[in-house]
């Protein structure tokens, strides 16, 4: 089991907090966003990321780990998002290297604590998703991505178990 302060950082309805039957229903529902169509939809995007980060590196020195850090995250940013996330990648990496510094952190809630920090990155997080979630509502197009999957699921998801997987 996790310690109540992951559960709280992460979300409670995040599938390694659960077994049996909603467990289940959440990897299927993962597996299908990550089947060979869904793969062949996103190598476009995938290679555009990879000529982004090439060309961006162009006569610099640079640091290996920190741009493949970068280069993985945006590629998961795709797999999560779709092209939703290019209008919020800066904020999103900005938070989500928030949350993780603070993932590890003694769990005190006070304000300045990495901990502190964390809980409001995840707060601006699911704010985002909100967002995201209530433009794919009004669009209602299909999304071959991990959020599409989710939404797409016949007995449905709530906002709280989509955010709290996708975070």
């Amino acid at each position: 089991t996790f310690p109540a302060s992951k559960e709280r950082m992460l979300g409670k309805q995040a599938i390694f907090f659960h077994q049996g039957d909603y467990h289940s229903k959440l990897r299927k529902l993962v597996l299908r966003a990550f089947m060979p169509d869904s793969i062949r939809n996103m190598v476009p995007n995938i290679e555009s990321i990879a000529q982004e980060s090439l060309n961006s590196w162009d006569g610099t020195n640079l640091n290996t780990y920190q741009e493949m850090k970068t280069y993985t995250f945006n590629v998961a940013l795709i797999s999560i998002l779709g092209k939703d996330e290019v209008f919020y990648r800066e904020d999103l990496k900005r938070c989500y290297y928030i949350l993780e510094k603070g993932y590890n952190s003694m769990p005190i809630n006070l304000p300045g604590t990495l901990f502190n920090k964390a809980m409001k990155a995840r707060k601006e997080l699911a704010q985002i998703l909100a967002n995201i979630l209530s433009k794919r509502r009004q669009n209602s197009s299909s999304h071959t991505d991990l959020l599409g999957s989710f939404m797409e699921d016949k007995e449905g998801l709530t906002d709280e178990q989509i955010a709290d997987n996708i975070i």
